[in-house]
């Protein structure tokens, strides 16, 4: 049962997407009427702007339960007697519920690609012959803590995954999306604020840190080591995002690995991404 259910997604043309100038207005706004006046066209469009988001994931990560939410900017269309949504923009917005840490985006370029669904798909469906999936691979990062950690909404942070670096710009090459179809969020995290858990310092240097960033750190004793799957990770970044992790930094952590596990080499062949049908991460596509 659990693995069938997904959040559900409308894509319409009448969402508002988030105005990048009117940001700063975007403040706690008191929206009760005050008396029997109409509600202005400026209260409106903002009303409009901050309430249209739809839950595309959510997860626990540092203790913290942090939901994902999107808007979806695109055409209706019909081609061939089927109705099509023509993605031409995505917004994203972070919310931290409850927990410790603050986690938002980290600086790398938020990915979109559409997939095949093979034979044994757990996401087949009779009702949808044609089903794809779409896979929106997003970096995050704990210890953050101002609004442009939690917002993407520029059409240049967004790429198609599967078109070469020099000509993916979604916005420029927008993907074709039908009633039936999943998205899937790929959440990967880079580690949270370095300058302060000190993870690229050398080993010595890490006894001394204030926070042990545990996807990628861990404690033993009075000893602070980067785990061995932590460098996995650490790799998987270098190797799909190197201005995030570069080689240099890459180096400076394996002289940081915990020794005992040295033999140790599990593999990451795909981020974050193990397939675990009952995450929050996955969600059904339909045109309204």
């Amino acid at each position: 049962m659990h693995e069938n259910i997904k959040f559900t997604v409308k894509l319409s043309q009448a969402i508002a997407p988030i105005k990048k100038n009117e940001l700063i207005r975007l403040e706690p706004i008191d929206f009760s009427p005050k008396d029997d006046s109409e509600p202005n066209e400026i209260q409106i469009d903002l009303k409009n702007q901050i309430s249209d988001w739809q839950p595309i994931m959510s997860d626990i990560k540092y203790g913290t339960h942090h939901t994902l939410y999107a808007k979806f900017q695109g055409t209706k269309k019909q081609m061939d007697s089927e109705d099509y949504f023509e993605l031409q923009g995505i917004q994203l917005y972070l919310q931290n519920f409850t927990g410790p840490i603050s986690i938002g985006f980290n600086d790398a370029k938020i990915q979109i690609k559409e997939e095949e669904l093979v034979v044994n798909s757990r996401d087949l469906d009779i009702r949808f012959p044609k089903r794809k999936q779409f896979i929106l691979s997003v970096g995050l990062a704990g210890l953050a803590n101002h609004l442009d950690d939690f917002l993407r909404i520029d059409e240049d942070e967004f790429r198609r995954a599967d078109l070469p670096k020099e000509d993916n710009k979604l916005f420029e090459h927008p993907l074709m999306l039908r009633d039936g179809d999943t998205l899937h969020v790929d959440a990967w995290f880079s580690p949270a604020a370095p300058a302060i858990t000190r993870i690229y310092d050398g080993r010595n240097a890490l006894k001394d840190t204030p926070i042990v960033d545990e996807i990628f750190m861990e404690r033993l004793g009075e000893d602070v080591v980067v785990s061995k799957i932590g460098l996995v990770k650490l790799k998987w970044i270098n190797k799909h995002f190197e201005d995030i992790v570069t080689a240099t930094q890459l180096e400076k952590v394996k002289k940081s690995v915990n020794r005992e596990e040295i033999e140790f080499e599990p593999t990451l062949d795909d981020g974050d991404s193990d397939y675990r049908p009952c995450k929050q991460i996955y969600s059904k596509l339909y045109i309204e």
